[in-house]
């Protein structure tokens, strides 16, 4: 919004209708442009800005007729097209009838997906340009704006939904499981912890293989479903989790040539460890992930 804001006020405002946030969003963000300055660092959006302009004055001199409106759409478009694949490259097998799936149904089916946090913007953003890419918001409507506008309320119905789901199916369930408790888990030692983790993902329908506990090359355990193969590294801490463990969950990933991989801790993670995460796709639960997942499958 920022970087849209700075081309309406740099341009003329001839192409702004070509800005994907809605009208009513654009006159907030201005009367509030100052204080989200003094309380943002906007250093990334400014040198996005300027490059825009450098790229708009190189197509320009192909075509008069383009302007930084016109560069914009087209870039817009283009990050429609790279995170749409990068979804599709990861999750494309529980997508495979993405055609015959409506907007709801397409919603619920990512919720389906156990492995990542629904609700981590990171996530839901890349799956929104991928559910964009399939006209899932009305042919034409490549405003992600006006998409997670339409998104969220779907998203927090289906969880309401599926959180209602798996505990009317605990009420009903009549078999007896092992109890774990978050707090068992925090005296576990490393091994147990592994131990644990292998269980928990049998339990949510996952062939797991415990590494070898020396040269585990960065991965404890691999987990593998419907033919996507995950690492996970498992750190049972007393303190928060940095980048080392983001760094093996890397290293482990390529040694074993995973789809994925992933670290799993009863704490929680730094700031700097989520931010590599994110940049190296490496999915993350710290405890309110493991106590949402213990709740689900290890009932008394």
């Amino acid at each position: 919004m920022f970087i849209e804001y700075l081309i309406e006020t740099n341009f003329s405002p001839i192409g702004k209708l070509l800005l994907s946030y809605p009208k009513e969003n654009r006159n907030t963000f201005i009367q509030s442009n100052t204080e989200f300055i003094e309380n943002n660092d906007t250093s990334d959006a400014d040198v996005y800005f300027e490059q825009l302009r450098m790229f708009t004055q190189i197509l320009k001199e192909k075509n008069s007729e383009v302007d930084v409106y016109t560069t914009y759409f087209f870039l817009q478009n283009v990050v429609i097209d790279h995170l749409a694949h990068e979804w599709e490259k990861q999750y494309k097998q529980y997508f495979d009838d993405i055609n015959k799936l409506s907007l709801d149904e397409s919603i619920e089916r990512y919720c389906s997906i156990e492995t990542i946090n629904h609700q981590q913007m990171a996530t839901a953003g890349v799956f929104i340009y991928y559910l964009i890419k399939q006209g899932k918001f009305g042919k034409g409507n490549n405003s992600y704006f006006d998409s997670l506008n339409a998104f969220l309320p779907k998203i927090n119905k289906a969880l309401e939904s599926k959180k209602y789901k798996d505990f009317v199916g605990k009420l009903k369930s009549t078999s007896s499981k092992k109890r774990h408790t978050i707090d068992d888990i925090d005296l576990m030692d490393g091994q147990e912890f592994e131990k644990f983790a292998a269980e928990l993902f049998s339990k949510m329908g996952f062939e797991t293989k415990i590494t070898k506990a020396t040269g585990d090359q960065g991965i404890d355990i691999i987990a593998s479903k419907n033919g996507d193969n995950i690492g996970i590294q498992a750190k049972c801490y007393s303190s928060t989790v940095g980048n080392g463990a983001i760094q093996e969950a890397v290293a482990g990933k390529n040694y074993y040539r995973l789809d994925k991989a992933m670290v799993i801790t009863n704490n929680f993670f730094t700031d700097s460890a989520r931010q590599l995460a994110e940049a190296n796709s490496i999915i993350l639960w710290d405890r309110n992930n493991l106590m949402e997942k213990i709740e689900r499958f290890f009932v008394s």
